[in-house]
This record gives structure tokens, sequence and C-alpha cells, in this order.
């Protein structure tokens, strides 16, 4: 049984998300920044009167930053944390197409003497002529940055109720 990932580019590399966790891809919008945020957070946008937290994938992952250009896109996840659901947003330089992968092309990244092991990457998948690695959504952030999301939500929770 095959399932669906969302493939983009992030600073010259491929990566992909399950589609399950991904709610829309939007074209990159106004940001505003936000004061004492996290340097992975580029800020907030206005999703349809939703104020959405936006970050910087590259960042997280340790990639270098790259700027906007026309291709630089968003894409607006729905993250479970705790029994709450999140809506998060990460920056992309390229959605590149949605593709099918087998569980018999996953793997695990190799634990190399227990030396390297980032959450955020839930496997590998082993295509044709490449490899691609495959992001979890929901160890995406960092336990500062989640407690700063989770602050911040309520706070604005306070603000609008």
């Amino acid at each position: 049984m095959k399932e669906k990932y969302l493939e983009f580019k992030v600073a010259d590399k491929y990566f992909a998300y399950p589609i399950h966790s991904i709610r829309e891809i939007i074209e990159y919008p106004n940001i505003e920044q936000i004061s004492g945020a996290p340097q992975q957070l580029l800020g907030v946008m206005n999703l349809r009167g939703n104020l959405v937290v936006v970050f910087d994938i590259a960042s997280c992952l340790g990639e270098p930053t790259t700027p906007v250009t026309t291709k630089t896109c968003v894409i607006v996840t729905e993250v479970l944390k705790e029994n709450v659901v999140y809506v998060v947003a990460n920056k992309v330089d390229l959605v590149r197409q949605v593709i099918d992968i087998s569980q018999q092309e996953m793997e695990e990244v190799p634990k190399l003497g227990g030396h390297f092991e980032s959450p955020m990457v839930q496997g590998v998948a082993k295509l044709d002529e490449r490899l691609l690695t495959i992001l979890n959504v929901e160890r995406l952030l960092s336990h500062q940055q989640w407690s700063w999301l989770t602050e911040a939500q309520a706070q604005q929770e306070l603000n609008h109720g």
C-alpha cells in the first residue's frame, strides 16, 4: 500500500511531508514579524481571519535560509500536540509534486552509533534514482519553540475570548 507525500525543496535539498498532515499550500504571504520570537519563527500570517505562525523550515533543519522568490510557498500543516491541534505554516523554497511511497521504499535513518538521531526525520524513501528525506511534521519544532507557540496561542485566545 502506498501513501501520498508532498515533496518540496529547502536550501537545494528535497524533503517530503505525509499529505494527511497538510491543510493547504499557499503563495508566500505577507508575514508580520514578532519581537521576542525564536529565531526560526518568521512571524505570523493572516489566513482567512486566523493568525498562523510561520516557521523557516530551513532554519529548523540547520540549513541556510534562502531569499523569497516567486516559487517560495508556505505549507500549512495541522499538528497534534498533547490533544490540541495547532495550525503551523512552514516556508519552503519550492513545492515539487505529490508522490506515492510504499512502506517497502521507506527506511529508518541509521543510528550511526547512536550519535545521529534527528527527531525531525521520519525516514528516508529509496526512490528509483534518488533518496528523499521524509520529515515528521509533529517533531519539526523544538521544545522551546513549542512552549513559545502554546503560550502565544493561549494569549491569543485570552485576547479574543
